[in-house]
């Protein structure tokens, strides 16, 4: 990073691991196992660090040490490894034939962690304005939300396989889909739950991955507890907004 500049660019920088030259607790001089981690090149706080980790090679109990070291590593500089659900987040794209207007059926989500859906009102506020006070309303007390990821333009667009003889009557596959959309995602400070910000309307679910990652009953009691509370407190919080800005009736 050029220090003399007040603009930064952060990228994305990748690194293969061999267990056997890594200092895990399970790395042994014969171990052939290696996987790979792709992660911000540049910490810009406050917005989150991103690592991503991939594996085909590796046997479970590297990983497992790995990932435990990593959290340690975290607590230690105060900070906190925070498991998000990409498959939920970012589900992979269906068969090019099913393909319509609804993006629910665009793409092969999880059918057993469902997204709460909540529909944007008519403002006679422009949307700008209304995406920023719903943001500030989530960023303060009592939720503190925090950023995770946000795009301004869609990306990654998805093209279908289809066969030669069938391209002429293929009407869906004339659809654009995209795995990156517009808006904003964030996430309490536990990651217990999510909320996802899209031009027309707002998701918001738990994540089972902090809540059943708990080793103990009780602790998974308290998640769970926790995530409920977070779950009215957003939904109360998103309501105020929306009271605020519609017009009174006559």
């Amino acid at each position: 990073i050029d220090t003399s500049m007040k603009h930064f660019t952060v990228g994305r920088a990748e690194k293969t691991v061999s267990v056997r030259g890594a200092e895990l607790e399970t790395s042994f001089h014969q171990s052939r196992d290696w996987f790979g981690i792709f992660y911000d090149d540049v910490y810009s706080p406050p917005k989150s660090f991103h690592m991503v980790v991939e594996w085909i090679a590796c046997s479970s109990i590297h990983m497992v040490s790995f990932l435990n070291g990593l959290d340690k590593l975290a607590a230690r500089h105060d900070f906190k490894l925070l498991r998000l659900p990409i498959g939920v987040l970012f589900p992979q794209p269906a068969p090019a034939w099913v393909w319509s207007s609804d993006q629910e059926t665009n793409f092969d989500r999880l059918p057993f962690y469902p997204r709460k859906r909540i529909s944007i009102p008519a403002s006679p506020l422009p949307r700008e304005q209304l995406y920023a006070r719903l943001l500030q309303a989530w960023l303060q007390p009592p939720l503190k939300f925090h950023f995770i990821f946000a795009s301004p333009i869609q990306d990654f667009k998805a093209y279908p396989i289809v066969a030669e003889e069938d391209a002429k009557e293929n009407t869906s596959a004339k659809k654009e889909v995209y795995q990156r959309l517009k808006g904003w995602v964030l996430c309490d400070q536990e990651g217990l739950c999510l909320a996802t910000l899209r031009e027309e309307c707002i998701y918001f679910f738990q994540n089972h991955l902090q809540i059943n990652s708990c080793r103990t009953r009780e602790r998974m009691q308290a998640y769970v507890k926790k995530a409920e509370r977070v779950s009215q407190l957003f939904f109360q919080v998103t309501t105020e907004v929306f009271d605020s800005i519609l017009e009174p009736k006559s």
